[in-house]
């Protein structure tokens, strides 16, 4: 078990036969039905190491080998072998399962990158971590994890570091590296996206001079002054680590119009647009950014020119007018300070809207109390040719949660369901996180139904309940499988 001692609940066997032989893994767990599973695996061969996935914690395995050759005949068999996985860690995430509807979930497993820090500003042990779908944990790793959870259509994972992106499986083992060139060393952010081409997306920084920078967001009157601010470009990265494209925003929108919290500082300025999550549109060539501190989805081209923002309206030029999508439909209301941009398959983008202050400075408009704000996930549909959209769905005003940080909203495959994570979660129905208990922050992950209105079919809470330890997820996913494709699964 453990072989990369990355993974405590995965592990690797081994065997070699005379004769060309498939491998059937039959795991007997001494607790339930569920925790008892066939795995075969394709191929004949020689010699056979195959993964072991899916045990839980503080429990004990019987395995079970047989082996078949060529012909169809049993060729041997290995029985008997026992395996007690260990208690989770001390510091390991309190998880509450709120609801659970299995029959009614996407098929597979819950992927989260939970990620943490104090008031002091310590970061608290991070964890990759997977959950069946009764909520189980099933795998996690200490070790394999930067806090942002990127699987790979191979079912790798990989994140980036402070001079390297990492390719790794759920055995830990590394399967490709990407060093990357001093001028993105400890620079790479929030994202990490695999392009069509092969190529990865990721956000970056760096400090730009600025004549004339707002000084108040509150008062239109007080004169701007010179500033340094951080610039969060867009950067295109081959697989062998060299960067291919970098796109900047103080060379692509006005760096004189702020948001609430564009006034925050940071070691590297004033944080101007706090880009959080790119991905790529391989339709027309596009890039697509979430630009937090902008309150700002903004579509791009590879020649840097703007194709739309979506977004308020308040406090852009006149010059950007052409690129602002107009709103249509009297449901509709602009995202702030949003995460976890996606196009998802009917062309409609989804993302995670945190809801921060539901104000832009200088609009007239008074900043919505923290403990009154509610975000959610809510879809837009975008007509290009008119330059309009409309909102065509949103969830997350029924559970008057509000993630002030951090969140994410996927639309799955199979069953249209959408999975949401509240991942920063400092209030519940206006009760604070850590008034309830839950640490000064949590996270909330709800999956719920395409239907009208749209039924939950699952919620966990994630928390500490240490009151001065911020405890979420960046990001959530739903994986298909633990095991590679070419092993079948039976129950």
């Amino acid at each position: 078990m453990n072989p990369e001692n990355a993974t405590p609940l995965a592990g690797e066997l081994t065997i070699e036969t005379d004769l060309p032989t498939t491998l059937l893994l039959r795991v007997s767990g001494q607790q339930e039905d569920s925790d008892s599973w066939n795995i075969k695996f394709s191929g004949h061969r020689t010699s056979h190491s195959v993964p072991i996935l899916g045990l839980k914690s503080n429990s004990s395995y019987t395995l079970e080998l047989v082996l078949e050759s060529e012909g169809g005949q049993a060729a041997e068999g290995v029985e008997g072998i026992a395996i007690t996985t260990a208690p989770l860690p001390t510091d390991f995430p309190n998880i509450d399962v709120l609801v659970n509807k299995p029959d009614f979930m996407e098929p597979g497993y819950t992927m989260i990158g939970q990620t943490g820090h104090g008031w002091d500003g310590g970061v608290a042990q991070r964890y990759g971590i997977i959950l069946d779908a009764t909520g189980e944990v099933v795998w996690y790793s200490p070790e394999l994890f930067s806090g942002i959870v990127n699987r790979l259509p191979n079912g790798n994972i990989v994140f980036q570091s402070d001079d390297e992106i990492r390719e790794v499986d759920l055995l830990g083992r590394v399967i490709e590296r990407s060093i990357l060139p001093d001028e993105l060393y400890n620079t790479l952010h929030h994202d990490l996206h695999l392009t069509d081409s092969e190529t990865y997306l990721s956000l970056s920084w760096e400090s730009i001079e600025v004549n004339d920078y707002p000084a108040s967001d509150s008062d239109p009157d007080i004169p701007p002054l010179p500033a340094v601010i951080r610039d969060e470009p867009v950067v295109e990265i081959a697989k062998d680590g060299s960067v291919l494209n970098t796109w900047t925003f103080a060379t692509m929108l006005d760096t004189n119009r702020i948001a609430f919290d564009s006034l925050r500082e940071s070691p590297q300025g004033l944080d101007w647009i706090h880009s959080n999550a790119v991905i790529s549109s391989p339709s027309d060539d596009s890039i697509i950014v979430s630009l937090r501190h902008q309150d700002a989805v903004v579509k791009f081209y590879r020649s840097g020119q703007i194709g739309w923002i979506l977004g308020t309206h308040a406090n852009w030029k006149a010059e950007y007018s052409p690129y602002l999508l107009t709103p249509q439909g009297s449901n509709f209301s602009w995202q702030y300070h949003q995460h976890a941009v996606t196009v998802t398959d009917t062309n409609t983008l989804l993302l995670f809207d945190n809801g921060n202050h539901r104000a832009s400075p200088f609009d007239g408009t008074t900043p919505a109390p923290r403990s009154e704000s509610v975000s959610r996930a809510v879809e837009y549909a975008i007509n290009e040719d008119t330059m309009e959209v409309e909102q065509v769905w949103a969830y997350g005003e029924s559970e008057n949660i509000f993630s002030d940080i951090w969140g994410d909203a996927d639309r799955l495959p199979s069953t249209g369901n959408t999975l949401i994570a509240f991942g920063g979660t400092v209030y519940e129905n206006g009760v604070s996180s850590a008034d309830s208990g839950f640490g000064a922050r949590h996270a909330r992950i709800i999956e719920v139904t395409p239907d009208t209105p749209s039924q939950k079919v699952l919620d966990l809470r994630l928390y500490n309940t240490n009151q001065e330890l911020t405890l979420g997820t960046y990001r959530s996913q739903r994986i298909p499988a633990l095991y590679p494709d070419d092993a079948v699964v039976s129950y």
